[in-house]
């Protein structure tokens, strides 16, 4: 099932009305992509009441165009600030929340300097809408049990004493993208013998050992 983008775009403009807030600057890329789809990893969002307008440089203007084509794509070739700034000018918007748990204060000043706008600072505005599972991610989420599942069972059978954990962990990740994974949620966890006892233990090349 296909992530329905705008009925998303319609539930945070809900929200901004009831924070009473003109426009949303949306920076954090997991939260970019819930809204639009594009996945990128470096592209802007802009939301407001009529528009949503998608920011990112020339290296991916074909990407965002293919996975974001309800937004307008807006490039900038140096500066994301000033293609903001030009934006929210034109189309008369006097105040932009911000997420103030991703933005830095080298980029609140950067975002200072250009936007004549007033610029608020919010938290987990999209973040509360994702808590809640439409059915394409629900969909995901059992696809993902499957491919994990699956992956740990091939992985049983493959796995042997001489092996470093790094080619345990490359066996693991190989079968799962081969089946349909994507982007990992987090490092492989591989840890063999007395490194078993590190929770969020990084593969290295340690040999597995038999017992």
């Amino acid at each position: 099932m296909t992530a329905n983008y705008q009925k998303r775009l319609s539930n945070l403009r809900h929200i901004l009305e009831h924070q009473q807030l003109e426009a949303l600057l949306v920076s954090r890329p997991e939260n970019v992509f819930y809204i639009s789809g594009f996945s990128g990893g470096e592209g802007q969002l802009l939301v407001t009441q009529q528009e949503s307008y998608l920011f990112a440089d020339g290296r991916y203007k074909e990407q965002a165009l293919q996975e974001a084509s309800h937004c307008e794509f807006i490039l900038y070739k140096r500066y994301f600030t000033k293609a903001l700034a030009e934006v929210t000018e034109s189309q008369g918007i006097g105040e932009i929340g911000f997420e103030k748990d991703f933005i830095t204060y080298r980029q609140w000043e950067m975002l200072q300097d250009a936007v004549a706008g007033e610029l608020l600072p919010v938290q987990d505005l999209v973040e509360k809408l994702r808590l809640v599972k439409d059915e394409s991610e629900i969909d995901l989420i059992r696809e993902a049990g499957v491919i994990t599942a699956s992956a740990f069972r091939y992985l049983l059978g493959e796995i042997h004493p001489g092996q470093s954990e790094q080619q345990v962990a490359g066996i693991l990740e190989y079968y799962m993208r081969s089946h349909g994974s994507g982007h990992l949620a987090f490092e492989t966890i591989a840890a063999s013998g007395e490194r078993g006892a590190l929770p969020h233990g990084s593969a290295t090349e340690k040999k597995i050992k038999a017992g």
